[in-house]
C-alpha cells in the first residue's frame, strides 16, 4: 500500500524554540537591553511581559518597605507618599500600557533615589 503524502505538516509542528532578540522593537526592546531579560525562556511576548509585570511588583515592595533620603521627616514622607502614587497610578489607573513600559517608567523615577 503506498500512502501519498503532498501535504505540508508545517502546520502541525509545535513550536519550542525560544523568542529571539530580533522579534523584540521598541520599549520591549529596550526592556531588554536595560534588564538583561532571560529571552531563551520566552516563547512568547506574553511571557516577557509576566517577567516585567514580576520585577515591577518587586520594586513596589520596595518603595513600600524603604524610607528615601531627605532633609528631614517632612521631606522624607512626601518623597514616599509621591512614589506610591506613581506606583498606584502605573498599576492600577493606567491598564494601556505594557508591563515593560510601565517598569521601565517606574525605574527612571527611582533611578537616582537611594533606599535607606
Amino acid at each position: 500500500m503506498k500512502i501519498n503524502n503532498n501535504y505540508s505538516n508545517d502546520f502541525y509542528k509545535i513550536n519550542f524554540k525560544a523568542m529571539k532578540k530580533t522579534q523584540f522593537s521598541g520599549v520591549d526592546f529596550a526592556f531588554i537591553e536595560k534588564y538583561n531579560a532571560p529571552i531563551e525562556k520566552f516563547k512568547m511576548n506574553i511571557d516577557l511581559q509576566n517577567w516585567a509585570k514580576q520585577k515591577y511588583k518587586d520594586i513596589e515592595k520596595l518603595i513600600n518597605l524603604n524610607a528615601f533620603g531627605g532633609g528631614n521627616e517632612t521631606t522624607v514622607d512626601r518623597r514616599h507618599e509621591l512614589l506610591q502614587e506613581w506606583a498606584n497610578y502605573l498599576s492600577k489607573q493606567n491598564s494601556k500600557l505594557s508591563e515593560t513600559y510601565k517598569m521601565l517608567i517606574l525605574d527612571s523615577i527611582l533611578k537616582n533615589l537611594k533606599f535607606y
